[in-house]
């Protein structure tokens, strides 16, 4: 028997450094709208003509997610990552190396697990769809747009999906690795959805907000994980710094030291200081 083959896809819409090991390739997202940028070594997410890449400022990484589910076809377990945000041992590291999930390390981890995903991370109470009052949920966006198109196309997951506004962490950034049958099925299931709110929108006197539908499936992938009672590792997110710039860099160390909230105190002082 050959061993599993792994492809992870790092979702840039700008030149990045690749980091990982060699099952990591960057997916160029949006490359319809931006067709005079480059990335090296790329696959871009209009390599077909069966792709959503001019739908990029709706979907955003979702463009992505489109172009895996419909042309890649020759891997055991595929995943989408951020070319700034990679699953990893730890949130922050000197070296990201030597912590972002290697293909070996993810082969041994899907022997046990259905699905890889971002730690949760905590909802912003009511604008970031964590409610205390019932009555308050119809007024969020959300809830308003995507729970017709569930009751239409798969009412089974209406009771999952009401749960998701009483829950006060969520999986954030359309971030999973699978195995490449459970991405189809999953990706099959939330673009019927999309899709549907999408035409539905348009239609309708609101419109689209750019970023709107890649946002809405960020709930989606955590209505979809309980429903379907998967087996999940959570894992957490090494955000990648841009260390050019001093406060980067002390950031990141402050960040290495357990300082989180100072560095965040620093951010909030550099961007008044930039401004004066």
């Amino acid at each position: 028997m050959k061993d599993p083959n792994v492809k992870i896809f790092v979702a840039a819409h700008k030149p990045a450094e690749l980091l990982g090991d060699e099952c990591y390739q960057f997916i160029q997202v949006g490359a319809s709208l931006h067709p005079n940028i480059a990335i090296n070594n790329a696959v871009k997410d209009n390599d077909n003509i069966n792709n959503i890449s001019n739908r990029n400022d709706i979907y955003c990484e979702l463009t992505g997610l489109y172009h895996i589910w419909k042309n890649i076809h020759n891997f055991d377990y595929v995943g989408l990552v951020h070319y700034r945000r990679y699953l990893a041992h730890k949130k922050v590291a000197l070296n990201p190396h030597k912590v972002i999930l290697s293909e070996q390390e993810i082969v041994e981890y899907m022997k046990h697990y259905d699905v890889i995903v971002s730690n949760k991370s905590k909802k912003q109470g009511e604008r970031s769809g964590y409610f205390r009052i019932k009555e308050d949920i119809p007024e969020f966006c959300f809830y308003r747009f995507v729970k017709p198109a569930i009751i239409q196309l798969y009412p089974e997951y209406l009771e999952e999906f009401e749960k998701e506004f009483y829950i006060n962490r969520l999986c954030a950034g359309n971030i999973m690795i699978c195995s490449k049958q459970l991405f189809d099925d999953y990706c099959e299931w939330l673009f019927n959805i999309l899709f549907l709110v999408e035409k539905q929108l348009n239609e309708s006197s609101f419109g689209i907000a750019p970023r709107e539908l890649g946002y809405f499936s960020e709930y989606l992938m955590n209505v979809w994980i309980r429903k379907n009672k998967l087996n999940v590792l959570y894992k957490p997110v090494l955000f990648i710094e841009d260390t050019s710039k001093w406060t980067r860099k002390l950031r990141l160390f402050m960040n290495l030291c357990g300082l989180e909230k100072f560095s965040s105190l620093l951010d909030n002082i550099y961007s008044k200081v930039k401004t004066k």
